[in-house]
């Protein structure tokens, strides 16, 4: 007796073990399961957010302060050609950081100062890079209605509480006025990463601009870039031709977190793998383990479906507290990481769900050959060898 009662303590042990094992790996498998779809969701809705501009077709010429007093006849030049659609200047562009300045209202500077990205560009910027007026005028060209104006975006007037701030006057720190001529509405000119912030754009005829973004039409890319490259060397500037394209240079802000999401993919496939194969001989050693209860059930008219009970509901278990690990600790590590992001999607129960359907799917597939064969087995072969 002592014997068997060891026997069968060890067989007990042996089975809580595996069982172990088993629950961690669902735990691992659900968890990459809802992050893998995370992390591809919140990629897919940074790559296809609607930035406030036009980045499709849009080349900016880097170094444009090198042609110096030429720069205004190289982008009419350029404007010339019928594959581009035209092209402006400005200091700086989205992404690559905007000069910081403290700006308050005229009327009202006991208010307080408030902190501006500030950009300089010409009368074709806005049109060049589609964005949209909500009020207001854009800048014309003429130097004497376009100097000391300037436009906001929405979140600068916000900010500041106007309601109508055509006509309002801004100062700087030496008390230069910018009269707001327009108000924009809100693009992001750093990635979704950071949030939006008070930006006000300022008419510049240059000619020192640092960027020339030229939108091209849709067809013959590559030999428009050549067109570009040619003018370019033409004009003898002091730096040689550099250039990017703006979706591109997005995409590479955002290319951390494609890496991420094909490293948890992979490891998502791999711990299916292993779980597979510990279900595999959790299902076996439970079959092996309640042979004899089995035949019993069935020489006592058990139905098929009831011995299948049996069988899944240790498993089904599992997946149940797994699930229950899983969940608060996926929600987790996926808040912590979406964190870092100030536009970011809301994953909401569809991936939790989803995960541990999965898992299950998996599950009662790598199964149902053991469980099915112990069902189908003949009671009277399973008592007769016990």
């Amino acid at each position: 007796m002592t014997i068997l009662k060891g026997s069968a303590d060890k067989g007990i042990h042996r089975f809580r073990l595996r069982a172990l094992l088993v629950g961690v790996q669902f735990v691992i498998t659900i968890s990459l399961f809802i992050s893998t779809y995370v992390l591809f969701k919140q990629h897919h809705f940074m790559t296809n957010k609607d930035m406030g501009f036009n980045q499709e077709q849009m080349l900016v010429v880097e170094n444009a302060q090198s042609l110096g007093d030429d720069v205004q006849r190289f982008m009419d030049e350029l404007r010339e050609y019928p594959q581009i659609a035209n092209a402006a200047g400005a200091y700086t562009m989205p992404g690559t950081g905007y000069d910081g300045y403290t700006l308050r209202k005229k009327e009202s500077p006991e208010d307080g100062r408030y902190n501006f990205s500030m950009n300089f560009v010409d009368q074709h910027y806005l049109s060049t890079m589609n964005m949209e007026l909500l009020k207001g005028r854009s800048f014309t060209g003429n130097y004497a209605s376009d100097t000391g104006t300037v436009l906001v975006n929405q979140h600068a007037v916000e900010k500041m509480g106007y309601r109508d701030p055509i006509g309002k006057y801004l100062l700087a720190s030496d008390d230069q006025r910018m009269k707001i001529v327009g108000v924009l509405k809100d693009f992001h000119f750093n990635s979704l990463h950071k949030q939006l912030s008070p930006i006000a754009i300022t008419f510049y005829e240059g000619p020192y601009f640092r960027y020339i973004p030229v939108k091209i039409r849709k067809g013959k890319l590559r030999e428009t870039v050549e067109l570009i490259k040619n003018k370019w060397e033409a004009y003898g500037a002091d730096y040689p031709f550099q250039y990017y394209f703006v979706d591109q240079f997005f995409d590479r802000a955002y290319r951390s977190e494609q890496r991420t999401a094909r490293l948890i993919s992979i490891f998502s496939l791999l711990a299916i793998l292993i779980a597979s194969l510990g279900l595999l001989g959790l299902a076996a050693f439970t079959v092996e383990k309640r042979v004899k209860e089995i035949g019993i059930r069935k020489a006592m008219g058990a139905e098929t479906f009831q011995i299948l009970f049996i069988l899944y509901k240790e498993i089904l278990l599992l997946l149940a507290l797994a699930t229950a690990i899983a969940w608060p600790l996926s929600y987790y590590l996926m808040d912590d990481w979406l964190n870092n992001f100030a536009y970011k999607i809301q994953p909401g129960m569809l991936p939790f769900i989803v995960s541990s359907l999965a898992a299950l799917f998996i599950a009662v597939l790598v199964t149902s050959a053991q469980a099915l064969k112990a069902a189908w087995t003949n009671p009277a072969h399973t008592l007769r060898d016990e």
